[in-house]
């Protein structure tokens, strides 16, 4: 995918390719914001599959620390495998990477996690919204959650309050929001993106 391999067995993980382009916007939105913070993110990614939307900004050398995992233990096995050989061998670029196994929720009791992530996938398109409160005490100071939705087509107005009002209850503000239909899942339901940036300041 855009010119990077990832290793998997689709007998035993989950990967698909419909969202490619997606993960194409969501390293440019990466590169954008390494550059405003002048540094290389710390990206977080709880449900991260085999890799695939840390692939192109781990090979562009935007990312100096990954924490990624999933629930499936076969998929954190070749999860790590891939972002290893993904990541730049160059010894200046290459980040630290670290693996975990379970229910991204969790993440919240670690304290070490806590507050750090410049960046942080959502990709559980059918239950983003229900965790959205348990990973934004993840967040940095200044920071964005990407990730997809599956909900009714007509959903944007809804989903667009519901992250609102998470962002405000965890005390962050929002900066900058985006849903938008990215493409339909079946006759009445599609794949929603997104966007928000947030910030503990105003």
């Amino acid at each position: 995918e855009h010119g990077l391999r990832y290793t998997l067995d689709p007998a035993r993980v989950y990967f698909s390719a419909r969202l490619s382009g997606e993960r194409a916007r969501s390293a440019s939105v990466l590169e954008d914001h390494a550059t405003h913070l002048g540094r290389p993110l710390v990206v977080y990614d709880p449900y991260a599959g085999v890799g695939p939307n840390l692939g192109l900004p781990l090979h562009r050398g935007l990312i100096r620390t990954v924490v990624a995992g999933d629930l499936n233990p076969a998929a954190a096995s070749f999860l790590e495998a891939n972002l290893e050989r993904l990541a730049p061998s160059s010894a200046s670029l290459r980040p630290t990477v670290h693996i975990e196994v379970g229910d991204g929720r969790a993440w919240r009791a670690k304290a070490e996690l806590l507050g750090r992530a410049d960046a942080l996938f959502l990709n559980l398109p059918h239950e983003a919204t229900e965790h959205v409160a348990d990973l934004l005490p993840l967040l940095a100071e200044d920071a964005w959650l990407l990730g997809w939705v599956i909900a009714d087509r007509d959903s944007a107005g809804r989903i667009t309050t519901e992250l609102e009002d998470a962002h405000q209850q965890a005390s962050r503000h929002v900066q900058a929001l985006e849903v938008a239909l990215v493409k339909g899942y079946s006759t009445s339901m599609a794949i929603h993106r997104i966007a928000v940036r947030s910030t503990t300041g105003s």
